[in-house]
């Protein structure tokens, strides 16, 4: 009898922006760095006198309310991956929408409506309670909104 030959996956296309939907210790490194950005992001856009007060009074909710506003992106995300799909030829097929340019016309809604989101809810939610003036939280939340974008949507996955 003839053995068989080892079964090798070549070329699997994985979204390396989807790695926080499956549990595993990456998970970890996803956290911690970005509470870092999160962290440095508040840091720097809050006056020098009030730093610490700012993200001391904010930093829970601006890390966890940035990961809703990502999950809500990588649905959207998602979700024009599935209408592009079923827009384009079959011939052409969902490769072609994973490569670049492809990848810009799936990701860019996704990555548009997380950052829209970070501003308003960082807005709404995350300076209410630190005792800022409007233009204070405005900057706070655009820089966040800005800077904490899911921007690595945009990577395109080559196959």
């Amino acid at each position: 009898m003839k053995p068989s030959k080892p079964v090798r996956l070549y070329n699997v296309l994985f979204p390396i922006w989807a790695f926080w939907l499956w549990p595993s210790p990456l998970w970890l490194i996803l956290l911690a760095g970005n509470f870092a950005i999160d962290s440095l992001v508040v840091c720097l856009a809050a006056g020098k006198g009030r730093r610490a007060w700012v993200w001391k009074g904010s930093i829970l909710r601006v890390w966890l309310l940035g990961y809703a506003c990502d999950l809500v992106g990588a649905m959207v995300c998602l979700f024009s991956l599935f209408a592009a799909d079923a827009l384009i030829p079959a011939q052409a097929g969902m490769a072609s929408l994973i490569l670049f340019p492809g990848n810009v016309l799936v990701a860019l809604p996704g990555v548009l409506v997380a950052g829209v989101l970070l501003y308003f809810c960082n807005r709404w939610w995350s300076f209410r309670r630190c005792g800022l003036d409007a233009a204070e939280i405005h900057r706070l939340s655009l820089a966040l909104a800005l800077f904490t974008a899911p921007w690595t949507m945009l990577i395109p996955i080559y196959g």
